[in-house]
């Protein structure tokens, strides 16, 4: 074994673990598509009956985001890993 492959950490994997009640987040797409629904504002000022296509809008984006969560694997069925494929240090991509 040479020094610099003595440098590297051992892989290391263990089981996922839930660590609160509600450990979900909002991705980019969310605040993109609830941006795109700002589009109805314009009209919903000559015409108020489009805020309730801004608010249908909203909670469609809503519901395909809890959709989403609920697709996802649960913490226990998840093994995640790490594993370095060279030597920690700065500046070197690792």
């Amino acid at each position: 074994m040479s020094a610099p492959d003595a440098l590297l950490p051992a892989p290391v994997s263990a089981p996922a673990k839930k660590k609160k009640r509600l450990a979900g987040a909002f991705g980019p797409r969310f605040f993109l598509l609830l941006i795109i629904g700002f589009g109805w504002l314009a009209p919903a000022f000559r015409e108020p009956r489009f805020f309730y296509a801004l608010l249908a809008w909203d909670v469609l984006v809503v519901i395909a985001w809890a959709v989403d969560l609920a697709r996802l694997p649960r913490p226990g069925a998840l093994n995640i890993t790490r594993a370095w494929e060279g030597v920690p240090a700065l500046s070197v991509k690792a």
